[in-house]
């Protein structure tokens, strides 16, 4: 649990095994890098954030998790050369705020790759792929796309999504 926080570092650090969130931030908490990490079967959330600015996730995978991989409500949050497979709910979901996803790789999931809603998204040079329901999914969502693949999802590659890939 991350509250109220400035400019803290996860760094090579395995997140397994919780009945709840591997991590949760909150509350005007800002500059947290997780890199070179693993987020792997957790019941609820690799990482949840609420209205923090500031959050990069670089090279760090999220596997058989419950809800989502990375939840991100009202953040500023970059995630890059991230892995996300194997997971039953959502690998990345944006609900306000801005997220970046860049040069990572979703596939194999239960649930769509990303859902955004009320959000400015960019989402470049990834791989969505072989996902149970759509790649990407928004709502109300600012979305800027390029050099994705965006191939082989179950119900689609995007819904009420403008995204060339």
């Amino acid at each position: 649990w991350i509250e109220r926080s400035e400019d803290t570092t996860v760094e090579a650090t395995v997140l397994s095994n919780t009945r709840g969130s591997g991590i949760y931030a909150e509350d005007s908490s800002s500059g947290i890098d997780v890199t070179d990490s693993s987020f792997n079967s957790i019941a609820d959330y690799g990482l949840l954030c609420d209205n923090i600015s500031d959050i990069t996730i670089s090279n760090t995978s999220f596997s058989e998790i419950g809800i989502a991989g990375v939840y991100s409500a009202a953040c500023e949050v970059e995630i890059s050369d991230a892995e996300f497979s194997g997971l039953t709910g959502t690998p990345v979901n944006a609900s306000g705020g801005t997220l970046a996803l860049v040069n990572s790789t979703i596939s194999e999931n239960d649930g769509s790759g990303a859902t955004f809603s009320d959000a400015t998204v960019i989402v470049t040079g990834n791989s969505i792929t072989n996902n149970g329901q759509y790649g990407l999914e928004c709502e109300n969502t600012a979305l800027t796309c390029s050099g994705n693949d965006l191939s082989s999802n179950a119900l689609g590659e995007t819904k009420n999504c403008s995204c060339d890939p």
